[in-house]
C-alpha cells in the first residue's frame, strides 16, 4: 500500500509485538523488516515494506524499490489501503501468489460498508478490530494439502530454531566426513 495506510501498525497486530517503527510521518519505513508468527499451527514469515509511491527521494525510493523485490518473493500479498480513502492501485500479482485486499483504519470512519465475501476485509490495526478476520483468511490462502497425517508442524518458534540448527549441524558432520576429516 502507499504511505501510512497502517503497514507497520499492522506488522506489529499480526505478530502481537512492537517490531516495526509507527509513526504519522510518511516514508518512515524505508527497510524491510521482517518478523514471524503462527497462525492455526502455520508459521508465517511477515514483511513490513516501504509505502509505495513516486518519490524523488533516493533513500525512500531505495525502499520502494525493496518494497517490489519483496512482492516478488511473496506467497500471499496483503494491498492494504484506509477507510478515508478506500481504493487500490494496481499492483501485478504473479499466477502463484495469493492476493488479501485489506481496508485498514476503520475506527476513523463513522459508517462502515456492510462485509461481503469478495470485498475487501475491513480492519482496524491499532485497535485490534479484525485482525482474527485477517489470520482466518490468511490461513484460508495457506496450501497445506501436501501435509498428511504422519508429517511433522514445528509450532514452536523455540523448538523450530533448534531443529534448524540441528539440521545445520548435521550437514556440517556429513561435509566433514565425506572430506574424511
Amino acid at each position: 500500500g502507499e504511505p501510512n495506510v497502517g503497514k507497520s501498525t499492522l506488522l506489529n497486530a499480526l505478530v502481537e509485538d512492537d517490531r516495526a517503527m509507527v509513526s504519522d510521518i510518511a516514508g518512515t519505513t524505508r527497510d524491510t523488516i521482517e518478523a514471524t508468527t503462527i497462525i492455526d499451527g502455520i508459521r508465517y514469515r511477515f514483511v513490513d515494506t516501504a509505502g509505495l509511491r513516486t518519490t524523488a527521494d533516493q533513500l525512500e525510493q531505495m525502499g520502494i524499490d525493496r518494497t517490489y523485490r519483496a512482492m516478488e518473493n511473496a506467497q500471499i500479498i496483503l494491498h492494504i489501503t484506509t477507510a478515508e480513502n478506500p481504493s487500490f492501485e494496481e499492483i501485478s500479482i504473479l499466477p502463484h501468489q495469493k492476493y488479501i485486499q485489506v481496508v485498514n483504519k476503520i475506527d476513523k470512519i463513522t459508517s462502515i460498508d456492510t462485509q461481503t465475501a469478495d470485498s475487501p476485509l475491513q480492519i482496524s490495526a491499532k485497535c485490534n478490530i479484525g485482525i482474527d478476520s485477517l489470520r482466518t483468511a490468511l490461513r484460508k490462502c495457506t496450501d497445506t494439502s501436501h501435509l498428511n497425517s504422519s508429517s511433522v508442524v514445528v509450532t514452536n518458534m523455540r523448538h523450530y530454531a533448534a531443529l534448524e540448527k540441528a539440521s545445520e549441524s548435521l550437514e556440517a558432520a556429513l561435509t566433514a566426513m565425506d572430506n574424511n576429516l
